[in-house]
């Protein structure tokens, strides 16, 4: 599989990885990013009050909520809520989490221009400025003397 944004390979995950389920709801970017997330919870301690000592500052940390830059800005589960939901037997995937902008199914809705796919629909765009640009160059080669006459 491509991520169409950045046409590169998106590494799948094995059968037993915790994140497998997000790799089917997430788009191939969104999913990275919370790969991320996930190695770094491994090195992130949460204490049992939900209070965590990062770079940031202290910051509290719930089960599905944090007041880091990551949650605050992406809303995705960050390391900080990965860890808490793992020390605490939670399951790590919760689609609940994931707010609607990052899954694949709006992106798909998204992409679609005027019932068509955005590949077609870039292929169409790109051959009407092929066209217009020879209306262009074509319009340009004819001398002044030549426009006058032609009206």
């Amino acid at each position: 599989m491509l991520d169409s944004i950045n046409c590169q390979p998106v590494k799948q995950p094995c059968d037993d990885d915790a994140m497998h389920p997000y790799f089917a709801i997430l788009t191939p970017y969104t999913y990275r990013l919370l790969s991320e997330q996930f190695r770094s919870s491994a090195n992130t301690v949460v204490a049992d009050t939900g209070i965590v000592n990062s770079h940031e500052g202290q910051l509290v940390v719930g089960n599905e909520a944090c007041c880091c830059r990551f949650y605050n800005t992406l809303r995705l589960p960050c390391r900080h809520i990965l860890s808490l939901r793992q020390d605490k037997g939670l399951p790590v995937y919760d689609e609940a989490l994931v707010p609607k902008r990052w899954k694949r199914s709006t992106w798909r809705q998204a992409s679609i221009v005027h019932g068509r796919d955005t590949a077609t629909a870039t292929v169409s765009i790109m051959q009407s400025r092929t066209q217009v640009a020879t209306v262009l160059s074509a319009a340009r080669s004819i001398s002044r003397n030549q426009q006058w006459q032609m009206k």
